[in-house]
C-alpha cells in the first residue's frame, strides 16, 4: 500500500504531518522528535502479544514519513505536488528501520504507560546513539555548519554547542566524519548570533523540563493517591476525578498548545529567515 493509504488505515490521518500531529511548517528537529516519540508509543517489542504486527506496521510507516520529511527535496516535491517520490530499497529500508527501532527502544528507562514516552524521550534522547547519528548526518548534511545542527538535532540548543563539538570533534578524530570549514572556522561572533536566532529552542527546553518535573510528581503523587482511591468501597459514577489525573490532563494540554504554538511561531519566522542562517 502507499504512504497515504496507509496513513488512513493505520492513523486516519490525511497527510503525513497530521500521522506525526505537526504542524506543516515544523523543522526537521520537530520531525524526527514527534517521530521518534511515536515509534516509542507503537513500538511492537513493547506491545502485548496481539498487538505487535500493528505496531510494526505504524512504526514502519512512520519510519518512511521520517524519511521524506527530513529530505529536503523529498519534502519539497510532497508539499508543493503531493509527490512522495521513490524511497531506497526494500532491504535498505528494513535495514535502516531495524537499526531506528533498536535506537529508539534503548531510549526506554522508565515503564511506557501513559506519560512515559515523552518522558523517556526528553530525560534519554541526549547522550544517546540515536541523537549521536542525528548529529553525524545533519554535520554532513550542513557541511559542519552549526546552523544546520541545531534544525537538525531534537532538543539542541545553543547550550549544547560544548558538548555536541566534543562528539563531532571525536568523530573526526576517528575518521568517521570529515573536516569542514564552516565548522573549523565557526567564530565567536557566530555563536553570539546563534545564541540569539535560535532563543527559541531554549525556550522550548524550559517548558520541557517543567513538564518532566510534573510529570516525576504526578507519578510520586499517584502511588499513594491509587492506594486510598481503589480501595474505596464507595465509588460510583459521580466520584470526581483524581487530583493526579486533572494534573496530568492539564499539563498535557497545556504544553502540548505551548510547544505547538513555540513550534508554529518558530517555523514561520525560519521560512523568512532561512536564507540569512549558516548553511
Amino acid at each position: 500500500m502507499s504512504v497515504i493509504s496507509d496513513s488512513w488505515r493505520l492513523f486516519k490521518a490525511r497527510n503525513v504531518y497530521d500521522v506525526l500531529d505537526i504542524p506543516p511548517e515544523s523543522l526537521p528537529r520537530h520531525i524526527r522528535e514527534a517521530a521518534y516519540q511515536l515509534i516509542l508509543h507503537e513500538h511492537p517489542d513493547l506491545k502485548p502479544l496481539t498487538e505487535r504486527i500493528d505496531g510494526f506496521d505504524k512504526c514502519r510507516l512512520v519510519h518512511k514519513i521520517l524519511l521524506i520529511l527530513t529530505d529536503a527535496k523529498k519534502r519539497a516535491a510532497y508539499d508543493e505536488r503531493g509527490d512522495l517520490g521513490p524511497l531506497p530499497s526494500p532491504s535498505q529500508m528494513d535495514q535502516s528501520l531495524s537499526t531506528l527501532l533498536g535506537q529508539c527502544f534503548a531510549l526506554r528507562k522508565f515503564p511506557l504507560d501513559g506519560t512515559g514516552v515523552r518522558e523517556n524521550f526528553l530525560r534519554n534522547y541526549k547522550g544517546s546513539l540515536l541523537e549521536k547519528e542525528d548529529i553525524k548526518a545533519a554535520y554532513f548534511l550542513g557541511k559542519g555548519s552549526m546552523d544546520r545542527i541545531l534544525t537538525e538535532v531534537p532538543l539542541m540548543t545553543v547550550s549544547d554547542e560544548k558538548r555536541v563539538k566534543k562528539i563531532i570533534k571525536g568523530l573526526i578524530k576517528i575518521k568517521e566524519l570529515k573536516v569542514y570549514k564552516k565548522f573549523e572556522n565557526d567564530a565567536a561572533d557566530k555563536r553570539r548570533s546563534r545564541k540569539k536566532r535560535f532563543a527559541a529552542f531554549t525556550v522550548e527546553e524550559q517548558h520541557n523540563k517543567a513538564m518532566d518535573e510534573l510529570l516525576v510528581k504526578y507519578n510520586k503523587d499517584l502511588d499513594k493517591e491509587a492506594i486510598d482511591y481503589n480501595n474505596d468501597d464507595e465509588l460510583d459514577a459521580n466520584t470526581p476525578a483524581r487530583p493526579g489525573d486533572i494534573l496530568l490532563t492539564r499539563c498535557h494540554g497545556d504544553m502540548h498548545a505551548v510547544l505547538n504554538n513555540l513550534t508554529s511561531k518558530y517555523s514561520s519566522e525560519s521560512s523568512a529567515t532561512q536564507m540569512e542562517w549558516d548553511y
